[in-house]
């Protein structure tokens, strides 16, 4: 059956994984931070005030929260693919209004919207890859559609300066932009290749019936009653939100720990997207060579977490950027295995894919919402000194990422390498 699998559509395999890999990049990544790399541009310009900078920046991911676990569904009872071109106009045409917004209320909704839409890409393309790889593949392409998120977020920051400058405006740079996301709408419609419910892969791989019809209400009750969801969901919520929680938190402590420049503190920041890219191309293939989840995560998991918390105490800029490039590479493990061993559960499977996410991903955002609020609440209460700032930093990672480490060694393992000998 798997080597069947693996045979079938090479090509339209190929063309499927570029597909979401593109629209990750552009419609999640490079969506979320050129905005936020050019809103202080902006602000300035228009004179918002601090208080309404903050709810701009905040705007997209009230906006992803409230749609995650929507988007599942549409995307269950819906054809992913023809979902996605939807997606892909309705994002085209709000980069390009970013272009003409003048007043904090427009520009407000704009990005409001934006964060409703691009949600859907990431638990869309984790939807449609089920459709057409088994366990054999999954974990190495959902590898390359975190790479694919990874990448924007860095070319967000970078790149959209670079257009910026080439147009001769931050307008400019937002029309050309979202001309282009709508124009790939046209990849969706003509090269992407459709795929049954019937034919899903991984159904098939792990023996459910395809041909099921499964309400939303019974998979919600599905994944309520599923032990191995609701410990991937805790561990994405505890460990990988904290993770991800890094770059909200970390200017604050870099600045005012060590006295490092905003500059210094961005770069070592990045850093761990950046590398996070090979990462996650590259840990999967080895993950996939072991065959085994549970353990890599296991591990994984505390070895990010010590890193990243370690790097500030170093107080050394060159060992602060290795061990958040480390941290980053690492997350190749850390940051997916929860995804899949949820995925790869019998119980949830390609046939509730899209729900099982879309709350995978709705309960993370809330997480990445709350916990720099906690870290500003801990550092307040304990005194607004350094030592208090070293206090929160180390408690936030030692409590999260040892609860992130726990549930995921709670959960059931799903590698081929053991549940086929068993």
């Amino acid at each position: 059956m798997s080597q069947t699998l693996n045979k079938e559509g090479t090509s339209k395999k190929i063309i499927v994984v570029v597909a979401c890999f593109v629209s990750g990049i552009m419609g999640v990544g490079y969506l979320i931070t050129s905005w936020n790399g050019l809103l202080p541009t902006i602000a300035e310009e228009f004179g918002w005030t601090t208080a309404q900078w903050g709810a701009l920046a905040g705007a997209m991911p009230l906006g992803s929260a409230i749609m995650a676990s929507i988007a599942g569904a549409i995307h269950d009872k819906f054809s992913p693919r023809k979902v996605f071109v939807f997606i892909m106009i309705s994002l085209g045409i709000l980069m390009a209004l970013r272009g003409y917004v003048s007043s904090f209320i427009l520009a407000y909704v704009i990005a409001f919207g934006g964060g409703l839409i691009s949600c859907m890409i990431d638990v869309g393309a984790q939807k449609i890859v089920t459709l057409w790889f088994d366990r054999d593949q999954l974990y190495k392409v959902t590898g390359i559609l975190f790479g694919g998120a990874s990448l924007g977020y860095f070319a967000g920051f970078n790149l959209s300066l670079l257009i910026t400058e080439a147009v001769g405006s931050w307008q400019r740079q937002f029309v050309v932009v979202g001309a282009f996301l709508a124009a790939w709408s046209l990849f969706w419609i003509f090269a992407v290749p459709e795929r049954r419910r019937e034919d899903n892969a991984l159904d098939k791989d792990l023996g459910n019936d395809t041909a099921e019809k499964i309400s939303v209400i019974q998979a919600l009750a599905i994944i309520v009653k599923s032990r191995q969801a609701i410990l991937c969901i805790l561990t994405e919520m505890c460990s990988s939100s904290m993770i991800l929680t890094f770059s909200a938190i970390g200017p604050l402590a870099f600045t005012t720990y060590w006295g490092c420049s905003t500059a210094q503190a961005s770069l070592v920041i990045s850093s761990s997207s950046l590398i996070g890219i090979a990462g996650y191309i590259i840990m999967p293939i080895i993950g996939d060579k072991i065959g085994r989840r549970k353990p890599l995560g296991g591990i994984a998991i505390p070895i990010s977490c010590t890193l990243y918390c370690c790097g500030l105490l170093t107080q050394n800029f060159g060992i602060a950027l290795v061990m958040t490039m480390c941290a980053g590479f690492m997350n190749g493990w850390g940051m997916v295995m929860p995804r899949i061993l949820m995925l790869e559960s019998k119980e949830i499977g390609g046939r509730i894919a899209g729900i099982a996410t879309g709350i995978f991903v709705t309960l993370a955002k809330v997480t990445c919402s709350l916990f720099p609020m906690l870290f500003a609440a801990l550092y307040a209460g304990w005194g607004e000194d350094i030592d208090a700032l070293l206090k929160a930093w180390i408690f936030m990672y030692a409590v999260f990422g040892g609860l992130g480490t726990l549930f995921i060694w709670l959960t059931k393992e799903t590698g081929k390498k053991v549940t086929e000998n068993k």
